[in-house]
């Protein structure tokens, strides 16, 4: 079942910046000077890290691009 997938561009975007974010904020409280234990920090750092390796995946996701349409009742 191969289905044909549309996409609009500011969804790409926010799903981009969502992953990003997240995996630079796990990254940030991996850090040496957050509390924890570093085991949890490397977790955590993991985590990170596979979030951004999704936003790179999210951005470069192929399918065809439409302009967002406003819902009309």
């Amino acid at each position: 079942m191969s289905e044909a997938r549309t996409e609009c561009f500011a969804c790409r975007v926010t799903g981009t910046a969502t992953f990003t974010g997240l995996g630079i904020y796990a990254l940030w409280s991996s850090r040496a000077a957050a509390p924890g234990s570093p085991m949890s920090k490397k977790i955590v750092a993991g985590l990170g890290a596979a979030l951004l390796v999704g936003g790179v995946l999210r951005w470069r996701q192929t399918g065809d691009s439409v302009e967002p349409t406003s819902i009309q009742t």
